[in-house]
């Protein structure tokens, strides 16, 4: 099957960039690993927490850029640095109107945006039905109510080239090889 775009790994960022291009009008897949509905993944074992440099996503592009450069010590690029801070609400917009759902989990700024419910503040992994978890399952069902698609099983192991352009993957799935062609990865 041919596809407009291959997504490798279904966490937050995969399912969003997924959802994002089917939004768009392209056909999307998801090659996850993971066999299980609730494959464990990053995404559902983080807190939860959205945040930029450690500032909140909705304060002034300033102050945004300039907690990006303390954190990285000045060594980023600073056109992009101002593209993310400009830019920081509209993905934080974005995933609210994609299903997720945040609280206030805590006295500073950083903690103004935590998926809910969150996850308890003990050790251990437990995130079945975590804010994470929970925003995984309704890009999973946005992405299948789009016409994209999540295969699950599907490991990439290579990404195809052709005459200097990327062209598709290669996965393994249940024991064999299978090819996935797009001109995105």
């Amino acid at each position: 099957m041919e596809y407009d775009l291959v997504v490798i790994g279904g966490g937050l960022a995969g399912l969003s960039a997924a959802n994002r291009a089917a939004e768009l009008g392209l056909r999307p897949v998801v090659l996850e690993r993971g066999k299980d509905e609730l494959y464990a993944c990053n995404s559902r074992y983080a807190g939860g927490l959205v945040h930029l440099a450690f500032k909140d996503m909705t304060a002034s592009a300033d102050d945004i850029h300039a907690a990006i450069e303390r954190s990285t010590g000045g060594l980023t690029e600073p056109a992009l640095t101002h593209l993310l801070a400009d830019e920081a609400e509209r993905p934080l917009t974005w995933i609210r109107g994609q299903g997720a759902k945040f609280i206030k989990a805590g006295p500073y700024e950083w903690m103004r945006w935590v998926l809910a419910p969150p996850r308890p503040r003990t050790p251990g992994l437990e995130w079945k039905g975590r804010g994470p978890d929970v925003l995984l399952r309704a890009l999973t069902a946005n992405l299948a109510g789009r016409q994209g698609r999540l295969l699950r099983g599907v490991a990439a192991s290579e990404i195809l080239h052709e005459n200097g352009r990327v062209v598709g993957v290669v996965a393994a799935q249940d024991g064999g090889e299978q090819r996935f062609a797009a001109p995105a990865v």
